[in-house]
């Protein structure tokens, strides 16, 4: 597909491999590329942490762009000992939020 006139540029999400695959055949194509490769950096939650402020920057980080972001948040690695208050205030803000266009 990528070798076919009509194909002018070529965008991939996945696998560094496949990222390979596609880069190697684009180039020699000369066609441009927009890659995003490789897995999701966890949202670590340590002893130590502020949990009301890890919370809300965790709520705004897993639905920045309604969550349709490649940066977005997707995995939470939380300490066993604030397991269950992380989830239950998690999942108070992320009833709160609104769904569509915000208003103003």
């Amino acid at each position: 597909m990528i070798v076919n006139k009509y194909v002018r540029a070529i965008t991939l999400t996945g696998s560094e491999a496949a990222g390979m695959q596609v880069a190697s055949i684009a180039g020699r194509e000369l066609k441009k590329t927009v890659l995003e490769l490789g897995g999701s950096d966890p949202y670590i939650v340590l002893e130590d942490a502020n949990i009301d402020t890890c919370v809300r920057v965790s709520a705004e980080a897993r639905m920045i762009n309604t969550g349709q972001s490649c940066i977005a948040a997707k995995r939470f690695i939380v300490v066993e000992s604030l397991a269950e208050e992380f989830a239950e205030k998690q999942a108070e803000i992320m009833k709160q939020m609104v769904v569509g266009e915000s208003p103003g």
